[in-house]
């Protein structure tokens, strides 16, 4: 997957407006659904919001409250504060 680098900026400066910390990371060669919609029709601009997870692929993973709480309010943020125009200036031609 291809994160859209117009979504990742939206995102980001949302998260500021609203004083919410958000760590980057990338994984190479890694498969997400979010791949298979950039593959379909005409593309689609994507990203992967997701919450740091410690022992993500064991049988039980481990991550922060406080981790959790911020992705839920940076979600939560993000569709309250996009609209219609910048939805439609995301996506393709």
């Amino acid at each position: 997957m291809l994160p859209s680098n117009e979504l990742v900026e939206l995102i980001s400066s949302i998260a500021m407006e609203n004083n919410i910390p958000i760590q980057y990371a990338t994984a190479p060669n890694y498969g997400q659904d979010g791949s298979a919609l950039q593959k379909s029709g005409e593309g689609m601009p994507v990203i992967n919001i997701g919450i740091p997870v410690r022992y993500m692929h064991q049988q039980a993973g481990v991550f922060e409250k406080s981790d959790y709480d911020a992705t839920l309010k940076l979600i939560i943020a993000v569709l309250q504060e996009m609209d219609g125009a910048q939805v439609k200036s995301l996506l393709p031609v």
